[in-house]
């Protein structure tokens, strides 16, 4: 009886680990994203300043010409179950643009889920 006990302990004190350790891998995770985002706006509003546009897909495609905007480029993709992508840049003209951000869980004054930056 008491080994049945110790591991039901152990087992509870082992899956209470487990949630705490993936609890703060979501949040590291999120809190990273959420911090690569606004790098990258801020990438965006040099180039916007320099060329008077933002961006066209095939200039984030050289990735040594997008260094010179970003510290890190490209930005690494930190998707889960949750969520396939963290984020996708948009276009929508010369001076407008769309980043789709999805987070596993809030961030500041992001929600779980998608947030959309126009």
């Amino acid at each position: 009886m008491r080994i049945v006990i110790f591991i039901v302990i152990i087992l509870v004190f082992g899956l209470s680990s487990w949630i705490g350790y993936s609890a703060g891998v979501s949040a590291a995770r999120g809190e990273k994203v959420v911090s690569w985002v606004s790098e990258y706006q801020k990438g965006l509003e040099v180039f916007l300043g320099e060329m008077g546009r933002y961006p066209d897909s095939r200039e984030l495609a050289d990735t040594v010409l997008m260094r010179d905007y970003f510290t890190t480029y490209p930005v690494p993709n930190l998707n889960s179950g949750f969520c396939p992508s963290s984020f996708v840049y948009k276009i929508l003209g010369e001076s407008r643009y769309q980043l789709d951000l999805c987070l596993e869980r809030e961030v500041g004054q992001y929600i779980k889920g998608l947030n959309r930056i126009k």
